[in-house]
């Protein structure tokens, strides 16, 4: 007789192919720059890619050997931090109990982002490089204590649900 997977083992696997999904979009932004010379190809399918998300501004992008990465600073600082912050999370609290913290903390994380980049916009402050880490990175905590629980509840509660209402496993047959 099989025994279905236990909650805890179920939101841990859900939690590792998070930081799997995660850590490949950070190697890809790292591999534009350092495949330019030997896979040009790949390079620019990763930048293509990441124009969609991204501005891509020289003057605004961290490099390596003489190639751009990827993203702007402020976008690899919010995706590099959303990295770390869910590789350090479980070191603080179990995956199965990870709750998402109040809009006004989340709000008060992403406040010197949209000032710094608002500022700029209006032409009042100039954004720097140090700011646009700062405030990407501060984005990219705050994103990961946010998404990432909500994503563990919601795959959570389908996962109970569908289980109570027999719906979508099978059982064996003679």
């Amino acid at each position: 007789m099989m025994t279905r997977m236990s909650e805890q083992t179920f939101a841990r696997r859900l939690y590792l192919g998070i930081i799997a999904a995660t850590g490949v979009w950070c190697a890809l932004i790292l591999a534009a720059p350092l495949l330019a010379k030997t896979a040009p190809a790949f390079s620019d399918g990763c930048y293509r890619f990441f124009s969609q998300v991204c501005h891509q501004l020289d003057g605004r992008s961290f490099h390596f050997g003489g190639q751009k990465f990827a993203v702007c600073i402020r976008c690899a600082s919010i995706y590099f931090s959303f990295l770390a912050a869910i590789i350090l999370l479980p070191f603080a609290i179990h995956p199965a109990k990870v709750r998402a913290p109040s809009p006004i903390i989340i709000g008060a994380m992403f406040l010197p982002m949209a000032m710094d980049a608002g500022l700029h916009v209006l032409g009042i402050h100039s954004s720097s490089t140090i700011s646009r880490m700062v405030t990407g990175t501060l984005g990219g905590i705050a994103l990961a204590c946010l998404l990432v629980p909500l994503f563990l509840e919601t795959a959570l509660h389908l996962k109970t649900n569908l289980k109570n209402k027999k719906v979508f496993y099978a059982t064996k047959t003679g």
